[in-house]
Order: C-alpha cells, then structure tokens, then sequence
C-alpha cells in the first residue's frame, strides 16, 4: 500500500476573526485638528466614511472628482466603478 494513504491531512485550527478596532474620536478631532486645509482632511474622511480600500482612494485622479455634487468615484475592487 502506498505510504500516502496511511497519512490524513491535519486540520487547519479554527482562527477567531478580530473585529475592527475603532479609532476614539478625541484622536480623530487631533488629527483632523493638524490638518490645516479642507483638501487634507478629504482622503481620511472619504476613506472612514466609505470604508473604501486605501488603494482605491489613492486611484482616484482629478477628473474622478464632481465638485458641484460632493461626489468622488473610485474603481473598486469586484464592483467596478463606485461613488462616494
């Protein structure tokens, strides 16, 4: 008998998922605090308030940008194209 059929495949453990770890606003209100101009605080504000991945946001270019609608889009991993 081949020795491969002798040997089980081990089991991965069970690995706990760790929630996300939220940022207390008195750091938030620092930060924001040393930012000194509106264009500054918009990456961070976008990023919290759309949950949008860090390279997402870091893609988008001027012409992504609709001023008259507060609205930026970002390409989006699996959706494509997504606003916010």
């Amino acid at each position: 008998m081949p020795e491969s059929r002798d040997r089980r495949a081990r089991l991965r453990p069970k690995v706990r998922e760790r929630r996300p770890r939220a940022i207390p606003d008195r750091l938030w209100d620092e930060l924001f605090a040393q930012m000194r101009c509106d264009r500054d605080r918009a990456l961070p504000a976008c990023y919290v308030s759309s949950g949008a991945r860090a390279s997402e946001l870091l893609g988008v270019r001027l012409e992504d940008v609709d001023r008259s609608a507060g609205r930026l889009w970002a390409i989006t991993k699996g959706a494509g194209q997504q606003g916010c």
